[in-house]
């Protein structure tokens, strides 16, 4: 199944003092992109501070402008829910909000916070994550993009969105509008129309390593650092040495690689291995020396 045919679809996007990044990215999942990647989402979530969240509402939610709501009528987008109840704000261990991301302290909180968000949304087996890390600053698009690696599956995506400096210089762009409409550049200088506008989606791929992960990382809170050391101990200690692939992949031990194609019912005579069969690879893979085939 494709990540938009997904019955749940979730844009987690972390936001700073650019809310545009926000309409951008919806507008190029539904309009930029191939038919079979579109992915319009059912539901958006964002991370942000508590002057990031005050500006999205403002920029965005509030009267007169209603952005959001134009953007999906402009586009007919459908139903996206998303108000100021889907806005999450990063709190400090004392339960602060956080204005901004200026300490070492405050990446911690940030980088805890969305790795729990992650965590928690790609626990849904009915759900597709498509993760930004368009916004704010360069470290919650780091958080944002290695968090997905850690708990993305395989109907899970990450992007950022591309636009024309040009349109960014207009702070009054938030999307390509189907009709001509001019914005004045933010030094009043020129004028461009928002109709012309080009937004593109660029797909970023990423590393999965959730399969490292043990079920209690996966089923309760861990801080981030924890849960980078834990994954990057399990893939420290994955085997190394394995025979190439282009010589008998299919062989799953050292003896039977050696001396013929694997099959099921012939026994592994490793002299490590844990299996009556070869139907799986001895415990040493790779960590001691394998007798000969002779």
């Amino acid at each position: 199944m494709r990540p938009g045919e997904h019955p749940r679809r979730i844009l987690l996007a972390v936001v700073g003092q650019s809310p545009q990044i926000l309409t951008e990215t919806v507008y190029a999942l539904a309009r930029s992109v191939p038919p079979a990647d579109r992915f319009v989402p059912t539901e958006v979530q964002v991370l942000t501070t508590q002057a990031g969240a005050a500006r999205l509402a403002e920029r965005l939610l509030s009267p007169p402008s209603h952005v959001w709501r134009q953007l999906i009528d402009d586009h007919a987008l459908g139903a996206i829910d998303f108000d100021e109840t889907r806005i999450h704000l990063v709190v400090a261990a004392d339960g602060r909000p956080l204005d901004d991301i200026r300490t070492a302290a405050d990446n911690a909180a940030m980088a805890d916070a969305v790795s729990e968000r992650v965590r928690l949304l790609t626990a849904d087996p009915d759900c597709a994550l498509h993760v930004s890390l368009a916004g704010g600053r360069k470290t919650m698009g780091y958080y944002a993009g290695y968090a997905l690696s850690l708990f993305g599956r395989s109907q899970d995506r990450l992007s950022h969105v591309l636009v024309d400096p040009v349109y960014e210089a207009a702070p009054d762009f938030h999307y390509p509008t189907p009709r001509r409409r001019m914005l004045r550049t933010r030094d009043g200088s020129a004028e461009v129309d928002a109709s012309r506008a080009q937004v593109e989606l660029a797909q970023i791929p990423y590393v999965r390593l959730r399969s490292l992960l043990p079920p209690a990382m996966l089923n309760a809170p861990r801080s981030s650092r924890r849960a980078c050391a834990w994954t990057s101990a399990a893939a420290d200690s994955l085997p190394t040495g394995r025979p190439s692939s282009s010589r008998r992949p299919r062989s799953p031990c050292w003896r039977c690689w050696r001396s013929a194609p694997a099959q099921a019912s012939r026994p592994c005579a490793h002299p490590c291995a844990t299996r009556t069969t070869h139907s799986g690879p001895p415990r040493c893979w790779g960590t001691c020396r394998p007798p000969s085939a002779s």
